[in-house]
């Protein structure tokens, strides 16, 4: 991953089948089929090592033109930001210093370059209508058998999150999911299983609370990385640039 200040997303999203006890957030009723990046027609780029992609192409939304691939999500703030991101890394996961610790809100979506200026307003207009929230990760979870993933379980505010992914999935970029939107904080992936059980132990008791103040618009760059355009503050919807290099 780039230095401290780089942000970057895998846009994971994943079947909620096959999930341990540990995870304690089951999708709300209701919720409408989420979209899954482990199906077919994965995308490599960008992937150190030939390592597993964790993404599909993305779905086109719009007259595939000229088009760029975005994606939104919620950033996990410091310390625990820095503390899952090494803890992925210690797992053996070649993916940890390219993907740092995150919730998905949209996963990899290509979009016309020139309907960026209407998502835009779009985004502003959705995190204006939302309040920052408290999220709480504990314990952990996973998608085996039908994927290799283990996630930090999302144990209050899966609500919110919900919410604010139905709300930027309407508009310029209303698109279906494969899956129900499962929000959770992925920490292993494409691993063999001693190596995920290990995952599952180690944060097994991990636990952190923090308030939730904005989402990123992030966009895969050529160099397969993830940069964020802008930022949006909840209950303001103003968006802010990121730091030269910054992706989710």
């Amino acid at each position: 991953m780039p230095g401290p200040g780089a942000r970057n997303a895998d846009g994971a999203e994943h079947p909620p089948a096959g999930r341990s006890a540990a995870d304690q957030t089951p999708p709300a009723a209701g919720q409408d089929t989420a979209g899954d990046q482990d199906t077919a027609g994965q995308d490599t780029a960008g992937r150190p090592g030939g390592a597993p992609p964790t993404m599909s192409l993305p779905i086109v939304v719009g007259e595939p033109t000229e088009v760029q691939t975005i994606g939104i999500a919620l950033e996990i703030p410091e310390p625990w930001f820095g503390y899952l991101r090494q803890c992925r890394h210690s797992f053996g996961d070649p993916l940890a210093q390219a993907i740092p610790p995150h919730i998905t809100l949209l996963p990899p979506t290509a979009l016309p370059r020139l309907r960026l200026a209407e998502v835009e307003e779009h985004l502003q207009t959705v995190a204006a209508t939302m309040h920052p929230f408290e999220l709480h990760l504990a314990g952990t979870g996973t998608f085996r058998p039908l994927s290799p993933v283990v996630f930090v379980t999302v144990a209050a505010g899966a609500a919110e999150c919900d919410t604010l992914q139905r709300l930027i999935r309407t508009g310029p970029l209303d698109r279906n999911l494969n899956f129900p939107y499962h929000p959770h904080v992925t920490v292993g992936h494409h691993l063999d299983n001693e190596a995920l059980d290990t995952a599952e132990e180690v944060l097994r008791d991990f636990s952190a609370a923090f308030v939730l103040d904005g989402f990123d618009l992030y966009e895969l760059c050529d160099d397969g990385i993830w940069r964020s355009l802008h930022r949006y503050v909840l209950s303001n919807g103003t968006p802010q640039n990121r730091s030269a290099g910054g992706t989710p």
